[in-house]
Formats: C-alpha cells, structure tokens, sequence
C-alpha cells in the first residue's frame, strides 16, 4: 500500500463507535447512543482469585448466596410435576412447576437425614426421598413420615422443604438464596428495558450445551467480556469483525455492562484492511450460508458491505419467523452488542442473537467450570412452541464444531475461545507473586467485575 493509500485508508476509519452509527440506517436507539466509560480505578488483579481455594469459599459464602442467578427457563418445565435439577459448587436446587402452575425453588436435601432428593431432570406427582421415603408435595410441605409413631417430637410444619426465592424475568427462572435480597427487578437494572427488543419470552431453547472446563469461572467469562483478544485470536476467520468498540459502565452501575463491537468495516489495527468486496466474500462463507455454496454476490456501486450485511440479515430474520423485522438499525442487524449480568450471564441484543451464555463453578472445583449455552430461536410466527433441546453434555476436549450446537462458522470461533481458556489454569499457576495488568478501556468491564464481586466479598 502507497503512502497515499494509507493515508486515505487512515481517513476513512473511524474512531469511535458513535461515529460508525452515525453513517448507519436508524432509527438508532436512543440508549446506543449514550456512551458510559469506566474511569480510573485498580488495574491489577492477584492470580489467587482465579487459583486459591480460600477465595473460592469466600465467592461461595458471600458471593454465590447473596445474588440473583438464572437457573432455568419457562420453558424446560411447562408441565405440572416438571422438575429441573440446578447445581452450584456444593449448592443443589430443585426448580419445579407446581400445582397452581407456579414455579418454585428448594434445597435439594432431605429434611430428614440430608440425602439428595433429585439427581436429574424428570417428572414427579411428589418429591420422595428415596431412601427412607419421606415425602412432600411440589409446593414443599411434608406429606408422608416413614414410622410416624416414632416421630411424635417432629413438627410437619417446620419439616417443609427449605425454599429460595424465585422471580422469572422474559421467559428466564432466576434463584437467590439470601431472603433479604433486593427484587429481580431492581437488580437487572437497565437490562430489561435495553434488551426489550430481544423478546426473549418468545423464543425457544434451539439448542443447549453444556461443557465442562478445566478452569476458574471468571476466567471462562472474562474471556467474552473484552474484544482485544479478537484480532489475534479470531482475525484469520472472522476477518470482518472490526477493532472499533465502546464499553459501557452506567455510573451506580454495580450488575450489568455492556460493550458494542462494530461487523462490516474495512479496518483492523493488527490486520490488513480489507476491501468492501473482500468483507463481502468473508461473510457469505460465514454468515449469510454457513458455508461456502458458490460466490458471493458483487457489491452495487455505492453500497457499503456493512449495509448489505443488514439487510441480508434482517431479510433472513423475516423469512425464518414471519416477523418484520425492517426497523431494527443495521448495529442491531450485524454488531456484536453484549450485555453481562453479575456474576454469570451474558446476553446479546439484536436481531441475529448468538447464545445466552452462562458460567458457574463445577462441584467445589475452584478450577473447574460448567459453561451453559442456550441457542434461542424466535418461535416462528403463529406457529407452536417447540420443545426445547435436549441438553448436549461436554467434555474438556470436546469440540463446539462436532457438537453441532452452533453454526458451523460460530462453532469454529467458539473453539479457538476454547483453546485461550484451557491454557489460562496452568499459565496462571506458573508464577505466584506477579499481578495480572489490565488495560484501561478494553478489559474495564473486567474491572468492574472485580469490582462488583469485592463488594460482595468485603460486605
């Protein structure tokens, strides 16, 4: 490339995010184009809170047990008796749909002697312990004591089944342990209303994965939260996605961030520029088909290939459910637009939704983490609800491209996420006193993480 042409190359990049959404097609919503920074604060985090047994116990006991959690949706317990099991480090849940049709949430223990009540997913008329055979109705309350003549001392009512709170919010069934917590509704903060747009009551589980991880659940989230890592890690197969980003922390903001990553623009700091055209052709092998099904389509004079994206995106979007789907901006057709959820959701806006993402410690393994994907898919226009998925269990070395969770082109991406994080465990463990450094924009939503979670931890 001519100096002339780098020159000119450097004057069609934009600096910032707002300034790709001011060529866009709108109308844009008003809350994109707001833009919350995260100032100065601590730049450093101590390997021990990814590596140290003590600090996972302190995450457990005042972390874990104090805040609202998704465990489920609606949907993967329609039916009364419908019984989901949900699991957190040494906590177990049962999450049940009851008689008035209600969802509740329990301790998965006996009230007896402590032994698990439910070790699967399944349906039941009444939760039986099966050892002794105590029993107890969906709403909790103890039904049946083995030998009752020799519990005369035991008071029924004070035998229910010990119950967590419960609060469903667009279709999700979120938990919380602690009985004085602030309501589901003030803890999402601006989630709800920002990805209101998503519909997310009217979507179905598509697909669902679960892997299990051979490391610490922050460094399997945190490892979505950033897109520095992109170029170096994606560039070669996701060569549209561009480095022009913007992270948001609303000031008082202590659950939800959010970042927006601009798809379609011929710039990239670490990667060659690319021509309108070449955007074109990396898309229609990923995106637009799948796979590679012939050549893509030259580009009309004068459109931009991140337009032509939009609207291919958006035509497609109808075509499978029926729903108009012209408003959305071309940011809510093609950008990756990510929200997180203290401590462990994260969730996209727009109209081409990748999955709902969640990450949790596996058993009381401070190095093991259970990753959960849910694919949700509109359920089409006037037609019925599906069934949601069966769940695909994971192993570590197992492949999101074999397992056929997600498109071919986005299970590739996901693997080579997959690939930083089982090297992160023993990278991390191999020096004991050097500080990990974070930089000051890209990896502030990291910061704010840490933020939130010593909060919790210093309460």
């Amino acid at each position: 490339m001519s100096e002339q042409d780098s020159s000119a190359c450097a004057l069609q990049r934009p600096i910032s995010y707002q300034q790709v959404l001011d060529a866009d097609m709108g109308p844009i919503p008003a809350d994109m184009r707001e833009s919350h920074p995260l100032g100065a604060g601590e730049m450093h985090i101590d390997r021990h809170v990814y590596t140290s047994v003590d600090f996972h116990q302190r995450e457990m006991d005042k972390m874990w047990s104090k805040v609202w959690q998704m465990a489920c949706r609606e949907e993967q317990i329609p039916e009364v008796g419908d019984l989901l099991v949900y699991e957190l480090g040494n906590y177990s849940f049962i999450i049940v749909r009851t008689e008035d049709r209600s969802i509740k949430a329990f301790f998965n223990s006996c009230r007896h002697r402590g032994r698990k009540l439910c070790s699967e997913d399944t349906n039941i008329r009444e939760i039986r312990c099966p050892s002794h055979g105590f029993s107890w109705s969906l709403d909790g309350e103890l039904l049946h004591v083995p030998a009752k003549w020799d519990f005369e001392h035991m008071d029924k009512a004070s035998r229910r089944l010990l119950e967590v709170k419960v609060a469903i919010w667009a279709g999700f069934v979120f938990i919380n342990m602690d009985p004085a917590s602030e309501p589901l509704e003030v803890y999402l903060e601006v989630l709800p209303t920002e990805l209101e747009g998503n519909r997310y009551q009217s979507k179905y589980i598509a697909a669902h994965s679960q892997h299990i991880l051979p490391a610490n659940w922050k460094t399997v989230m945190e490892s979505f939260m950033e897109g520095l890592h992109a170029a170096e890690t994606h560039g070669h197969a996701w060569a549209h996605l561009s480095d022009i980003l913007q992270y948001d922390i609303r000031p008082g903001a202590r659950h939800v961030s959010r970042s927006f990553h601009a798809v379609g623009l011929p710039v990239g700091e670490d990667k060659p520029a690319l021509s309108e055209q070449q955007i074109i052709d990396q898309f229609h092998r990923n995106v637009a088909n799948g796979r590679a099904v012939g050549p893509a389509p030259r580009l009309v004079e004068g459109t931009t290939a991140r337009r032509y994206m939009a609207d291919v995106m958006r035509l497609q979007h109808k075509l499978k459910t029926g729903i108009d789907c012209d408003d959305p901006s071309d940011a809510e057709a093609i950008d990756v637009l990510q929200y997180s959820l203290f401590p462990n959701l994260i969730m996209f806006r727009g109209i081409s939704l990748p999955p709902v993402l969640r990450f949790r410690p596996n058993k009381n393994d401070h190095n093991s983490c259970i990753f959960d994907l849910f694919y949700l898919v509109d359920v089409p226009k006037g037609g019925m609800r599906p069934a949601p998925a069966a769940t695909i269990h994971m192993g570590p070395d197992d492949t999101y491209e074999a397992a056929g969770v997600l498109p071919d082109w986005l299970g590739y991406i996901y693997d080579q996420d997959m690939d930083n994080i089982k090297n992160m465990r023993e990278g991390l463990k191999a020096v004991n006193d050097d500080p990990l450094v974070l930089s000051a924009y890209h990896e502030s939503r990291i910061r704010h993480l840490h933020a939130t979670l010593m909060s919790y931890l210093e309460r």
